[in-house]
């Protein structure tokens, strides 16, 4: 095989190969880790896990000096278009059969490769057009999307506004929630407190959840 034409020609060329036997197979096995971390990594870009099962996705081609690898939608609708299109037709279904509940498993496989490639991060025209409706983080951003998807794949109202509502009670009420406990002296910082906070704030905004179905 050509690799392996390659890592004997490195063990042996130049000053390399005039050097003590244990220094070139330190070099070669420095070579072949930096060469099947860059495989690796460019194998895995565009594969999303979910438990053991991996979905290849088909993201279509950015558009030209874009500055981004893939092509990055230019609103809601047009993320639904991007997704039936790069999304193998059996993740497509199990998500059309699931509970939108269970959206929330997507949110760090799918959810990072859509904050990660559609520049949700960086200044995208999608970041602008979600800024533009009142949604400013990214994590928000890619919960809309996906949650969104599922009533799209199952002829629901998408009910955008209730959602954009939802959030931005979210964002309005957590630190009225850091500051009450500061004041109480129960904060400290830690993930169990904050896991706490995370069910002051939702039972705070749970009377909002009739108007996620709404326009």
């Amino acid at each position: 095989m050509k690799l392996f034409k390659w890592i004997d020609l490195l063990y042996n060329c130049g000053k390399f190969g005039q050097g003590s036997h244990r220094k070139r197979i330190v070099f070669v096995f420095i070579f072949v880790s930096v060469l099947l971390s860059l495989v690796v990594g460019r194998l895995i870009q565009y594969q999303i896990s979910y438990g053991k099962i991996y979905y290849k996705l088909h993201p279509s081609p950015p558009e030209k000096d874009s500055g981004f690898e893939v092509y990055v939608p230019r609103g809601l609708e047009d993320c639904f278009v991007e997704l039936k299109k790069m999304l193998p037709k059996k993740l497509i279904k199990k998500i059309k059969d699931g509970k939108e509940s269970n959206m929330i498993e997507y949110h760090m496989n799918l959810g990072v490769w859509i904050r990660n490639n559609w520049g949700l991060w960086k200044g995208s025209q999608l970041k602008s057009y979600f800024e533009g409706i009142g949604i400013h983080h990214p994590d928000d951003m890619s919960g809309v999307i996906l949650d969104s998807f599922y009533r799209h794949l199952n002829n629901e109202s998408i009910g955008l506004s209730g959602q954009v509502k939802v959030y931005q009670k979210y964002w309005e009420v957590l630190p009225k929630i850091f500051e009450k406990r500061k004041k109480e002296k129960v904060f400290k910082g830690d993930e169990t407190e904050y896991k706490e906070i995370e069910v002051d704030v939702n039972d705070l905004v749970k009377d909002l959840s009739s108007e996620m179905n709404t326009d």
